[in-house]
């Protein structure tokens, strides 16, 4: 995956494409482990040992999924970061005045987050032509 910045979304020709593109660039969410059961409720000696063995190879896959479920989280919230921050400055919120800037972002995100980022840059760029 190509790392999204707010250079490379510029070069889309369109904020629609950009925030498509940025999307695109999650990473499904890595698949959990299952992990092993007692077949029987009075097992054998042979099916305890087994069970521990399959106990320490879900232990080792659990450990991997973890860490990569952590490293997707935080590329996912850069995305998302990056996304808003090129919101912002595609949409002209930030050649508004500082001290409204948090809550008229805030007011465009309420209308506007159900049907996507798109949706907020549209709330954002009306709002925003209220001080032009």
């Amino acid at each position: 995956m190509e790392p999204v910045t707010i250079k490379r979304l510029r070069q889309f020709d369109s904020v629609y494409n950009a925030i498509a593109w940025a999307q695109n660039q999650i990473e499904p969410t890595p698949k959990n482990p299952v992990k092993p059961r007692m077949t029987t409720q009075q097992p054998s000696l042979g099916e305890v040992q087994i069970y521990s063995g399959l106990l320490e190879i879900y232990d080792k896959a659990y450990a991997e999924y973890s860490k990569e479920l952590a490293d997707v989280k935080e590329r996912t919230l850069n995305i998302y970061c990056t996304l808003v921050d090129y919101i912002r400055e595609e949409s002209g919120l930030n050649n508004i005045p500082e001290q409204y800037r948090s809550k008229v972002y805030n007011k465009a995100y309420s209308d506007g987050h159900a049907e996507g980022y798109y949706s907020v840059y549209q709330h954002l760029c009306n709002l925003v032509e209220i001080f032009e």
